[in-house]
């Protein structure tokens, strides 16, 4: 997003999507809280419009309105007059309605083949926003299913080597891509389990995020060395999504950089000028689970986990292209000018000692991914 967090050299970007990101969250148990409304013939319970739940006419803009930790609301019943029994709703929680989640995954990185030479280690923060729309049945009210899509991505910066003149990096996801619709929606499946102590925990099922491309079983298949299957997904007529090369002056100035670097797209050579790009075109791939407890019928808390596929921490990214400052495109192929940036991309590993947590909060029904992406602190 490009008016959010910088990012890193160009396969950076395409590390992180995407994603990914699916933040549904673990479950509650509050005894003697009922849901509403009651379900109708074909067993679902849609979201209520009062009691702590979002209005189905919100606009979900700055204006949308907030909601009460506890939805207090009458017993439900079935068609035929049956009784839902606690915990089938999760002793009372009503689930159904839009959730805005936030992912944060601290990860570590190792500049990636030949053109170690060129990127830093380095550690961050990779930030990931998404909005679902949860359903929860009443014939299985123990299962969660999620429309969701990725709403936003920030990356953190990276830093070149003494060789890169020990520049910085960024790259922008522009807020465009969310906003416009242009990313398909993705299902997150989970299930509610009854714990001893009367709460109840969630677990998702490995949920893949694609951006830029296509795979077959994204969710178990290992990350192609080439990429074969891109498509031109935010429809700009170049292939992947395209993201933007930050610039202007760094937040944080370094000893060496006072301002952000466009990428280089070859070894810089002494009075040898090297192209640099500014935008990127990339294909991501992130599979993610997640795990936690619900905090109240509005607020789900806990950990993201990165599946391993083929050895290999699943935040994959491949840049297909580029677009160079002075005009015109990067080579491409064999020893091109994209292969270049996509073979001097970082190699992301969540961090041992770091965090992967998620926190998912109820958002009005209608909110925008804008409004997703503001809704937390």
């Amino acid at each position: 997003m490009l008016a959010r967090g910088a990012t890193g050299v160009a396969g950076l970007v395409a590390a992180l999507a995407a994603f990914a990101i699916a933040g549904v969250g673990p479950a509650c148990s509050f005894p003697a809280v009922t849901f509403d409304p009651q379900p109708d013939a074909s067993g679902t319970v849609g979201p209520a419009d009062d009691g702590g739940t979002p209005d189905a006419m919100a606009s979900g803009g700055e204006d949308a309105e907030t909601f009460d930790d506890a939805a207090t609301t009458q017993d439900a019943t079935t068609q035929d007059g049956g009784t839902v029994s606690t915990p089938g709703f999760d002793g009372g929680c009503d689930f159904n309605g839009t959730w805005a989640t936030q992912i944060k995954i601290d990860v570590t990185w190792q500049p990636q083949g030949l053109m170690s030479v060129i990127l830093a280690s380095g550690s961050g923060t990779i930030t990931q926003w998404v909005k679902g729309m949860r359903v929860q049945t009443a014939a299985a009210p123990l299962q969660l299913s999620d429309n969701s899509v990725v709403c936003g991505i920030d990356l953190p910066d990276f830093q070149a080597t003494a060789l890169g003149l020990n520049e910085v990096y960024g790259v922008r996801f522009p807020d465009s891509l969310f906003d416009d619709g242009y990313i398909p929606p993705f299902t997150v499946n989970g299930a509610l389990t009854l714990q001893a102590d009367g709460t109840f925990s969630y677990s998702s099922t490995p949920t893949a995020v694609l951006l830029g491309l296509t795979m077959q079983s994204p969710a178990s298949d290992p990350w192609p060395a080439t990429v074969a299957t891109e498509i031109d997904q935010d429809m700009d007529g170049n292939p992947g999504v395209t993201i933007a090369v930050a610039q202007g002056p760094l937040a944080t100035p370094t000893t060496t950089a006072t301002d952000y670097s466009y990428i280089p797209t070859g070894v810089p050579a002494p009075f040898m000028p090297t192209n640099v790009a500014s935008s990127l075109y990339v294909a991501i791939r992130q599979v993610t689970t997640t795990i936690g407890t619900v905090q109240n019928c509005n607020t789900i808390t806990g950990t993201v986990g990165i599946q391993t596929i083929d050895a290999k921490a699943a935040i994959d990214s491949h840049v297909l292209g580029c677009e160079l400052v002075d005009g015109g495109q990067c080579t491409t192929g064999a020893s091109s000018e994209a292969a270049f940036v996509d073979n001097s991309q970082p190699v992301f590993t969540p961090s041992s000692t770091g965090t992967t947590s998620f926190t998912a909060i109820r958002v009005p029904t209608n909110s925008s991914c804008s409004y997703v992406r503001g809704a937390f602190p």
